[in-house]
């Protein structure tokens, strides 16, 4: 399940956004939302969230430095910008901010569901990449616990030929005659 944060102090847009999103991804997301760029960034970073609708301008603390304060906390957490702004600085910054996507206001649904999937898959990648990596280093663990129970065994053995070696030979040379 992805967490989905929505951060935009228009009432009406957070509502339109949860709502649209609620729709298109019932069973995939579970939904917060903050009304302004701090409650945003608190609440990113304490619920944990995957993904973040953020607009940019809003009081307090702006949706650019709300999401640099998250991604400085939370690197993995994903960005989409929803915004009425189409000034190249805010885009230019938001690519900078590693944003998966940056969308203007009035948002289209089909848009912004195309951008949320994208965004999914992802978080989902790199989730099963996290899983991969855990699963390797708990494989190398095993191989290192292994081969310490194995040294002891090889010593064993060295012993035992040294010192039956010359017996099993005799008996060999005996079973011969």
């Amino acid at each position: 399940m992805i967490r989905l944060l929505i951060a935009d102090d228009e009432a009406l847009e957070r509502e339109t956004l949860a709502d649209i999103v609620a729709r298109r991804f019932e069973h995939e997301v579970t939904i917060e939302t903050a009304e302004n760029g701090r409650k945003a960034a608190d609440t990113a970073v304490l619920w944990g969230a995957d993904l973040i609708l953020m607009d940019i301008e809003m009081p307090g603390m702006n949706g650019l430095d709300a999401a640099r304060a998250v991604l400085e906390q939370r690197p993995e957490c994903k960005v989409i910008f929803v915004t009425a702004y189409s000034l190249f600085q805010y885009a230019h910054e938001a690519v900078h901010l590693g944003a998966c996507d940056y969308l203007l206001k009035p948002v289209d649904p089909d848009e912004l569901e195309a951008s949320i999937r994208r965004a999914m898959r992802q978080i989902e990648a790199e989730r099963k990449l996290e899983r991969t990596e855990e699963n390797l280093v708990r494989i190398n663990d095993k191989i290192a616990e292994l081969e310490l129970q194995v040294e002891p065994l090889r010593m064993q053995a060295e012993t035992a030929k040294k010192y039956l070696g010359p017996i099993v030979c005799a008996v060999d040379i005996a079973g011969a005659e």
